[in-house]
């Protein structure tokens, strides 16, 4: 009984870590891919600038300067569906956990 118990935690926490890095891949990507190329960042630097953020600084001005970004739009359907298929993978280890 207590192994079956301790394998439906390991499960269940498994579960939520694919959820939780699926999301965080997704949305790390989404950002890059569709919100540092539309907004202007300049100012954003100025003010990292004034607060010695080095950093910061050198991954947004990689981020802007990237000149394959357009590579990675055709990109968006296989992250999706990674995406998906963790969501999906995840969803499956708390159906099977009860």
């Amino acid at each position: 009984m207590k192994n079956n118990l301790d394998g439906n935690l390991w499960n269940k926490i498994f579960g939520i870590f694919l959820i939780l890095m699926g999301l965080f891949i997704f949305v790390l990507f989404s950002i890059w891919i569709l919100i540092i190329k539309i907004i202007d960042i300049e100012d954003i630097i100025k003010e990292l600038k004034r607060k010695e953020n080095h950093l910061a600084i050198s991954i947004l001005e990689f981020l802007k300067h990237d000149e394959v970004y357009c590579l990675f739009f055709p990109m968006l359907f296989p992250i999706l569906v990674i995406y998906s298929y963790s969501r999906w993978t995840a969803f499956n280890y708390f159906k099977f956990c009860d």
